[in-house]
């Protein structure tokens, strides 16, 4: 076992993070991007694979739609939980501890693969996230389908995450109408939402004061001979609602353009992307589309 695999074990195989995706798992489900790309690329009663299941949020929403789900995750606690859970909803799920990177399928065994909840994310280098998705690639048939996730690595605070938070309120109704005119009305929003528009610029300034560090450290490394992060990867302490731990886990947010090169050069086709939350509709909605937080992308296996 390598040494980023025991790391992701280890986190993963704590019982506050176990409780974590239990809880997300039986509460959340599926958001909205996952099923409109699994409506549009897989045809119910098709055979998927779930790389990085954890404790079976999207195995039990894509079993709850009709497909067959062979559930994979390396950490043995996380399939137990997601196992145990699936027999008393009385889902039929498969599920198997394995490696993502050496997949114990034969070439073309599946429908599709779902790599989503930023699984990718979890390996520095992109010579190893390539190789994930070339693995992916291997066991799905010709013309089918790979989803995924990843963060957003253009996401920023400023007018375009502020536009869609305004855009979703005025699609959902939430404005406010008594009087005053238009302008007014737009400030008295503004007010309720600055602080939580503050928070988030102190949050992203954190990351870029982070992002600005390691760049200087990677230069000095390589100035020295020494081995040296690829751009991009950093760490994390916190994967789920449970909060940070002490155990950071390896994290490389995506630029959808970086997201596109790696399905290129691993030989998939982009066949479709999706921000989340989905932006609303109409122009402002198109402007603000960098303001969403994740990235989803479908990818088709020529």
């Amino acid at each position: 076992m390598t040494a980023p695999v025991r790391l992701v074990h280890r986190r993963y195989n704590d019982a506050r993070e176990i409780a974590a995706y239990a809880q997300t798992r039986d509460e959340a489900g599926l958001d909205a991007a996952e099923e409109e790309l699994l409506a549009l690329c897989f045809a119910k009663g098709s055979r998927l694979l779930d790389l990085g299941c954890g404790a079976g949020r999207e195995a039990f929403g894509a079993a709850r739609r009709g497909y067959g789900v062979v559930a994979v995750d390396l950490v043995h606690a996380m399939l137990t939980d997601g196992k145990n859970a699936a027999e008393s909803a009385g889902l039929a799920v498969q599920w198997l501890r394995a490696d993502v990177g050496a997949l114990p399928f034969p070439a073309r065994s599946f429908d599709g693969a779902l790599l989503v909840c930023q699984l990718l994310e979890h390996f520095h280098g992109r010579a190893n996230r390539l190789r994930i998705l070339r693995e992916a690639a291997r066991v799905v048939r010709p013309g089918g389908h790979l989803v995924l996730s990843v963060h957003n690595g253009l996401w920023r605070p400023g007018p375009r995450h502020w536009l869609l938070r305004y855009a979703r309120r005025r699609e959902n109704d939430e404005l406010p109408q008594e009087g005053g005119g238009f302008a007014r009305r737009l400030i008295r929003r503004q007010r309720v939402l600055r602080a939580a528009d503050l928070e988030d610029a102190g949050r992203l300034a954190a990351r870029r004061v982070r992002f600005e560090v390691q760049t200087l450290a990677r230069r000095v490394a390589r100035g020295l001979g020494l081995p040296a992060p690829e751009p991009g990867d950093g760490w994390t302490a916190t994967v789920s609602h449970a909060g940070p731990a002490p155990l950071k886990m390896p994290f490389h947010p995506y630029n959808p353009g970086e997201l596109r090169l790696d399905l290129r050069e691993a030989g998939l086709r982009l066949v479709a992307e999706r921000p989340f939350p989905l932006r609303p509709n109409g122009h402002l909605g198109t402007i603000a589309a960098r303001g969403a937080d994740f990235w989803y992308a479908a990818a088709k296996v020529s």
